[in-house]
């Protein structure tokens, strides 16, 4: 569908140019963290459009909001990066390094 193309092509480019992949505790998970709301509320649509759960999270740094959405569990982080593909090596590499020594 052209629908999705276009969504997924909104979720590489933010997920490429703000999203880091990260442990926490003893999960991999992704994240973006940003100031825009309404940046992260259509990530998170699209992301839900995937099948996923993103969890939003608010809080004020230097007495402005911050917004994040984090994905959590291996399969949720690797069905993702196999549908939008990213083009940040970084990503890549870190993942990787993630599910290969955990």
């Amino acid at each position: 569908m052209e629908r999705d193309r276009y969504i997924i092509g909104y979720l590489r480019g933010l997920f490429d140019t703000e999203g880091s992949i990260k442990k926490f505790g003893g999960t991999i998970g992704l994240a973006i963290k940003m100031r825009c709301s309404k940046c992260i509320e259509y990530f998170s649509k699209g992301v839900r459009l995937l099948g996923l759960r993103p969890r939003i999270y608010t809080w004020s740094e230097k007495g402005r909001p911050m917004h994040a959405i984090i994905l959590l569990g291996k399969q949720n982080v690797l069905d993702f990066i196999s549908t939008i593909k990213p083009a940040n090596k970084k990503h890549l590499s870190r993942l990787d390094t993630y599910t290969t020594h955990p």
